[in-house]
């Protein structure tokens, strides 16, 4: 060590700040990291629920029957394979009307869906 040369040691003040300080950094720390979790459990959960309902069967009794035989002669059998159309697509199968898809959209809208394109617009999948 060189005569310029101190060492300066920091009071226990100085110290007792500083501890208290990383306390405090620590425990917002703790509290993002909780929150993160959440948030991870929470998508987790919906991820798990939105795959059990895009594999649910296509149950006749929600629908009427001239719906219902669209879906048996487009091979719609789950919900998954239902929001794989768009309405402009799913109105080409033979038999099906504007009826039919205002039908299929209310259906899907009380599960929380939506057709094909509107899925693709929401979010930008394309």
């Amino acid at each position: 060590m060189t005569d310029n040369e101190t060492i300066i040691e920091p009071s226990v003040e100085e110290l007792l700040l500083s501890y208290k300080a990383i306390e405090v950094e620590l425990a917002e720390t703790k509290e993002k990291l909780e929150t993160l979790q959440n948030s991870i459990d929470k998508q987790n959960k919906l991820s798990t629920e939105l795959k059990k309902l895009l594999a649910t069967a296509i149950d006749k009794k929600d629908f009427s029957a001239r719906v219902f035989n669209v879906f048996s002669k487009g091979d719609i059998v789950t919900i998954f394979d239902l929001i794989q159309y768009s309405r402009a697509d799913f109105l080409k199968h033979r038999n099906s009307g504007e009826k039919c898809a205002d039908e299929v959209e209310a259906f899907l809208k009380s599960k929380g869906l939506f057709w094909k394109a509107q899925i693709e617009t929401t979010y930008r999948i394309l």
